[in-house]
């Protein structure tokens, strides 16, 4: 049986590494309470608008602006830049200290041990990422950390630029729709962390429910071994 050479993986964030897709989603209402009542405006947008948080707070100002509702106070520019700093700032407390995705930390311990490269690629910006990570003590398990401006299919490419790599050398590990087009744009590896193994979600690739079982399935993922 040939074994694939597979030895750098790139990382997902939010809901990969960490649980805080929640408290992410949640901080969209908090910080946008500030714009009136915009609890409908803020969930039809996030039902409908996949970005970044820049992206994301820009619809939804000028949705309530479209409606006559937008405080005098700011600009559209200026209550987005405002909205995007105080909802970082919020998530950054939160995250810092929220629950790992279980088998985080000892799934990086491992790999890192066995010789993986590791990488993290991230919708989250560059900076506020490289923050988390440090506050966790993450960091120095990563050979290259990449966030926004640079979007996830970007971010594959730099890597494989860099480091010479064919698209069967390098697995993305991610729990998004966004982390399976990357891959699947770059030619790379897919194992998809899904906490609920709901088959509609399992659209190619491998799953796992959390980390604890990440460095067994890259051993199958090596040698093509489906259950």
């Amino acid at each position: 049986m040939k074994s694939n050479t597979i030895n750098y993986i790139v990382f997902d964030f939010d809901g990969t590494l960490v649980d805080s897709n929640l408290i992410k989603q949640e901080a969209y209402y908090v910080v946008s309470h500030s714009l009136g009542y915009t609890k409908q405006v803020v969930a039809n947008v996030l039902a409908s608008v996949s970005g970044d948080r820049f992206s994301i707070f820009k619809k939804i100002v000028t949705q309530v602006a479209d409606a006559g509702q937008l405080p005098e106070s700011h600009s559209i520019d200026d209550w987005v830049s405002l909205l995007v700093a105080e909802y970082t700032e919020l998530c950054e407390q939160k995250i810092a200290t929220c629950p790992e995705i279980p088998g985080a930390a000892v799934a990086l311990s491992q790999l890192k041990t066995m010789g993986y490269l590791l990488f993290v690629s991230s919708a989250t910006p560059l900076e506020p990422l490289k923050r988390l990570l440090s506050l966790r003590k993450l960091d120095t398990y990563f050979a290259g950390i990449y966030g926004r401006p640079a979007t996830k299919v970007e971010s594959l490419q730099d890597i494989m630029n860099t480091y010479r790599l064919s698209s069967e050398e390098l697995v993305v590990v991610g729990d998004g729709e966004d982390d399976r087009e990357s891959a699947l744009v770059t030619g790379c590896s897919f194992i998809r962390v899904d906490p609920s193994f709901s088959p509609e979600n399992i659209r190619g690739g491998y799953v796992i429910s959390d980390l604890s079982m990440l460095v067994t399935t890259l051993e199958r993922l090596k040698f093509n071994i489906y259950d």
